[in-house]
């Protein structure tokens, strides 16, 4: 398996995987799904096998980068979609982006894309979908936070691979800080066409029953011949899957669910780079939220301590 494990198999925190299956060895860079798969790889269909994971997926939920919510809908968009480049281990990782420089006042940033970034249709990836894809993000209520310091109206596509990224002010962190979460590239930048260059395509599926991935034929391949993404609501429940064989893989699992997993499966953890949000979002353009004084009071009525000791155990 490549691509750093398929991201260390989307890097979730939390995440169970059966020991007994090469699976378990995602968070190394070999190893196919299921025992049977040799790491190679191909984009026409591996010797990999199934991959079933079981994931959180919230009714009604999308493949939209922009718009996901749940950690099962975040699966599928990493199968789908490359990014100019993610947070894996800490650190930022290239994927679309050859390279990423800044001039001296890091308020212009230049990205050059990879000369082999293929769309599953087969056509190039190319910097107007790159700009495109950045600026419909920019524009979306849910995921418009973390391009927050992007200026769309003065970035550019300088040529076919090369991308001018200008700042509303000056940031030494815009890789790891702001590209980092939010940088997925779709044809056209359009997410509802369903073509990116990640290492799969959607074959069916839904957000109430999950989804069914095979290999991008345009793209080098992870060493699986097929991805499942199951919803399976309940965290408990995950993690019995794992354990019985069910599923492969499960994410998202809160300390309590992980305290009752046994061998032969094992616990995996994202660390910081698997950081997670859960966000209350505010119209300010209507009343009473257009009143800062009103935002202010909702922010402490949220008693911080309790919160943190509830949701980490």
């Amino acid at each position: 398996m490549d691509r750093r494990g398929f991201l260390r198999l989307i890097a979730v925190t939390g995440a169970v995987t059966g020991a007994g299956l090469a699976l378990g060895a995602c968070a190394t860079e070999d190893g196919g799904a299921n025992g049977t798969g040799t790491g190679t790889g191909s984009g026409t269909g591996g010797d990999g096998g199934t991959v079933r994971v079981a994931a959180m997926v919230s009714p009604g939920d999308t493949l939209d980068p922009a718009a996901a919510t749940s950690p099962g809908a975040w699966v599928g968009i990493f199968a789908l979609y490359d990014s100019l480049v993610v947070l894996l281990d800490n650190e930022p990782v290239s994927q679309l982006a050859e390279s990423i420089t800044s001039n001296d006042a890091a308020d212009v940033w230049t990205v050059r894309l990879r000369p082999d970034a293929t769309f599953s249709d087969g056509s190039p990836v190319t910097a107007e979908d790159a700009l495109a894809s950045l600026v419909y993000t920019a524009a979306s209520p849910m995921a418009g936070s973390f391009l927050a310091p992007l200026d769309t109206a003065a970035s550019r596509a300088v040529d076919e691979r090369t991308l001018e990224l200008h700042l509303s002010a000056p940031r030494a962190d815009f890789v790891e800080a702001v590209l980092a979460p939010q940088s997925g590239v779709f044809k056209d930048g359009d997410p509802d066409s369903g073509i990116g260059s990640g290492p799969f395509v959607l074959e069916s599926g839904s957000s109430e029953d999950g989804w069914v991935f095979t290999p991008n034929p345009h793209h080098p391949g992870v060493g699986i011949d097929r991805l499942e993404v199951r919803s399976v609501p309940d965290p408990d429940a995950r993690a019995r899957a794992v354990v019985s064989g069910d599923v492969d893989y499960a994410n998202d699992l809160p300390v309590t669910a992980a305290r009752t997993v046994a061998e032969p499966a094992r616990i995996t953890e994202g660390g910081p780079a698997d950081s997670k949000a859960l966000g209350l979002i505010l119209n300010t353009r209507v009343a009473p939220f257009d009143d800062e004084r009103v935002r202010t009071a909702f922010k402490l009525l949220v008693d911080r301590e309790t919160l943190v000791g509830t949701v980490l155990g």
